[in-house]
């Protein structure tokens, strides 16, 4: 059951009888439609039956959305046992990428603190491997 909006009017079907109306245009604001006692009862009676159809329509609903849910939820704790060895050895590598990175740093630091070796460049070679093998 809908309103009529401004500049149409709620007529009646002639010789029809039915409560079926349909909305023809109007220049006439004033004229708007007073449904019959009964026409509300019926219309009442069919929005009741409406909603309680609906509220079934959502229980029947929520009742999947939630037998959805528990399966998300076992799948989670089937998956969390066999994640828990890939997460430890995630996070023991990426521990180990740390310990390496920074073993990387301070070797890089250790050739940037060197001390300048005293003595003429062409005498350099002495302090090398190499000749301290020699």
């Amino acid at each position: 059951f809908k309103l009529a909006s401004l500049g149409q009017r709620i007529v009646s079907p002639v010789g029809s009888g039915a409560p079926t109306y349909k909305l023809v245009g109007s220049t006439d604001h004033a004229a708007v439609y007073s449904p019959e006692p009964s026409e509300i009862g019926d219309v009442e009676e069919a929005i009741s039956e409406a909603v309680k159809a609906m509220k079934e329509q959502v229980e029947h609903v929520e009742v999947q959305r939630v037998k959805v849910q528990e399966k998300i939820d076992a799948m989670n704790q089937t998956w969390k046992a066999k994640r828990k060895p890939l997460e430890l050895e995630l996070e023991s590598l990426t521990k180990l990428t740390e310990q390496l990175q920074a073993d990387i740093d301070e070797a890089l630091n250790r050739e940037a603190d060197a001390v300048e070796p005293v003595g003429p460049e062409c005498l350099d070679f002495v302090d090398s491997t190499w000749f301290g093998a020699i």
